[in-house]
This record gives C-alpha cells, structure tokens and sequence, in this order.
C-alpha cells in the first residue's frame, strides 16, 4: 500500500507530488541531481519546487563550507 502524501500537497501537479516522493527517499539531493532522477525538465522542476515551497513541504540549505551546494530536504 502507498504511503499517504501531506493533506497539504492534495492540490500540487503530479510533477510536484513527483518530487516530493524522490525527496522523500533520497533526501538530501540537490536541484540536478532531482533533475536526474525525476527527468522533468529544468522549468518543470522549478514550478514543481516552487509549489512544494507554497505547500511549506520542503527546504532547501547551504553549506558552510560550499554555498554552491545547496540540497533539498523535506520539513
């Protein structure tokens, strides 16, 4: 059986739920490495995080030692 989503993702696309999901199970992982594994392209990803964010789901950090480095993480 699946695994319920956050009540708070039940109006997010399918592209965002996607993401979510491969959040979920590879965290932390970064904007291309979500790219990766997603295949959604570069904009579809961005609307996808961008309502992950509205939904308040999702964080993203940097490191203090490679602010280039800056993975995504679930709340």
């Amino acid at each position: 059986m699946t695994e319920q989503l956050p009540t708070e993702l039940r109006d997010t696309s399918t592209s965002a739920r996607l993401v979510y999901r491969t959040i979920e199970h590879e965290e932390p992982i970064t904007f291309t490495e979500l790219l990766e594994r997603t295949g959604l392209s570069d904009a579809g990803l961005r609307y996808a995080l961008d309502q992950l964010r509205e939904a308040d789901v999702v964080t993203q950090t940097t490191r203090s030692d490679d602010a280039r480095y800056r993975p995504y993480h679930l709340k």
